[in-house]
């Protein structure tokens, strides 16, 4: 039944069982709803960009970026564990991810990391529903944010007079 909804809602074929999985462990035991999918557009379905790469290199080709970009400014190619636990305010089951493999874990997840000054952080990049990035629990808090790498890019407008660009994403400021 609850495949047939998510059909029915259009959701992604390769992404049915990973939604229905979802449902049932977040409402455990109550009657699952299964949400109308975020391809649907007023009533016509349209297919989004993948979003899927086997490792940094084939992120870089996806974005027209010269292989190697990345990985010159720290980026690198890792895993990362999902895992369940429960709330210890609500008791809620929630999932997170490890960036070191625990003892039980519910999958494993293709992932790009990189270091920000308020710690690591990681791109998810297997496509699969939920997160699409993550860092370690109370490392990037509002007092600690900053715009990634705007020191490096005031150094170098300061140092070749180019003008300073804008950029939405990480990936973005590599890029530029």
């Amino acid at each position: 039944m609850l495949e047939k909804e998510a059909r029915d809602r259009n959701h992604a074929p390769q992404n049915i069982k990973a939604t229905i999985l979802s449902a049932r462990r977040r409402t455990a035991g109550k009657v699952a709803h299964i949400p109308e999918s975020a391809r649907k557009n007023n009533g016509a379905t349209h297919k989004s960009a993948p979003e899927s790469y086997a490792n940094l290199t084939a992120y870089e080709q996806s974005r027209g970026v010269p292989s190697g970009t990345n990985a010159a400014a720290g980026w690198f190619d890792t895993p990362l564990w999902e895992y369940e636990y429960t709330d210890r305010k609500t008791g809620e089951i929630r999932t997170t991810f490890n960036e070191k493999r625990p003892a039980t874990f519910l999958r494993e997840r293709r992932a790009i990391g990189f270091s920000t000054p308020a710690g690591p952080r990681y791109r998810l990049i297997d496509d699969l529903p939920g997160a699409k990035y993550w860092h370690p629990h109370n490392t990037h808090t509002d007092e600690n944010k900053t715009w990634y790498q705007l020191g490096k890019a005031i150094e170098i407008t300061l140092l070749t007079g180019q003008p300073m660009v804008l950029c939405n994403g990480e990936g973005s400021v590599v890029a530029a």
